[in-house]
């Protein structure tokens, strides 16, 4: 059974103290520094650079580590002989570069978190009025502010590469068309599949009908795919996976036959999705 490793644990707290005015004015001040290294069980890094495809690199296991530097001040006055006034001030600053990875977390599609600054600060008043009865007053302030991030191995979901990786399977079957035996025609729609906002919108719109959807010529948005048509279908689980299979070709294509196999794509995909994040 795998277990989870510690490489470094360290908890480093100093701190200094003492009169500022004698029987007036007192400080403390204090530094805190925790750093912790340790390994998740059954997570690695992917070694397959493929979109979509994953392969353990078992050389490389993920690391949960971070850093939390903190640095804390207080300030006592006695102001009279029964009055004392208290004010504290920490700021505390968090660094994990790999967050939330765990064994269905990745580390390259795990979080990052940085707390650039985490500033609470108290005042206090107190007052011994009789050996019977004491006043208490305060009030407290805070400020924070941090990033929750992605890895930087991570992209959009609409990034050049995965849209040409998606798009690119099937093409020379398209070419060999009679409609597109004329290349600037053929250009026009590459160019319009390369629009990444046009791509992201319809993506959007078929993602969430969960069925076969059909875009006959005309029908197409762009000017450039008025000559093909569209067979599209969604799949996966909303939070975890989703994604659009689909064909593209002539307008005279055999809509039963590629309705069918998108059809059939999108089941199998859907059953993949579901037994990976169940």
């Amino acid at each position: 059974t795998n277990v989870a490793k510690v490489y470094h644990i360290s908890d480093f707290n100093p701190g200094i103290g003492g009169p500022i005015k004698k029987d007036r004015l007192w400080f403390y001040a204090a530094y805190r520094y925790q750093a912790v290294d340790s390994s998740v069980v059954d997570s690695y890094y992917d070694k397959n650079p493929a979109p979509y495809l994953y392969e353990p690199d078992l050389t490389r296991p993920a690391h949960d580590n971070g850093k939390i530097p903190n640095e804390s001040v207080r300030i006592t006055l006695q102001a009279t002989s029964n009055d004392k006034i208290q004010a504290w001030f920490t700021n505390q600053n968090k660094y994990r570069p790999v967050y939330g990875v765990t064994a269905t977390t990745t580390p390259d599609a795990a979080g990052s978190q940085r707390t650039r600054y985490a500033q609470p600060m108290t005042f206090k008043w107190t007052r011994t009025q009789t050996n019977k009865l004491l006043f208490e007053g305060g009030a407290a302030w805070a400020r924070v502010y941090f990033d929750n991030g992605y890895q930087s191995t991570v992209t959009t979901s609409y990034d050049r590469a995965v849209i040409e990786e998606v798009f690119s399977d099937g093409l020379l079957h398209v070419m060999e068309a009679p409609e597109f035996e004329r290349s600037d025609k053929l250009r026009r729609v590459f160019a319009a599949l390369e629009n990444r906002a046009y791509l992201g919108q319809l993506l959007d719109r078929v993602a969430g009908t969960g069925a076969v959807n059909v875009f006959i010529g005309a029908e197409n948005a762009p000017e450039e795919m008025r000559d093909v048509s569209l067979v599209l279908a969604p799949y996966g689980e909303p939070g975890s996976a989703v994604g659009v299979v689909g064909v593209l070709g002539p307008t005279r294509m055999a809509y039963p036959q590629a309705i069918g196999t998108v059809r059939f794509v999108s089941t199998l995909m859907n059953e993949l999705v579901q037994h990976l994040y169940a």
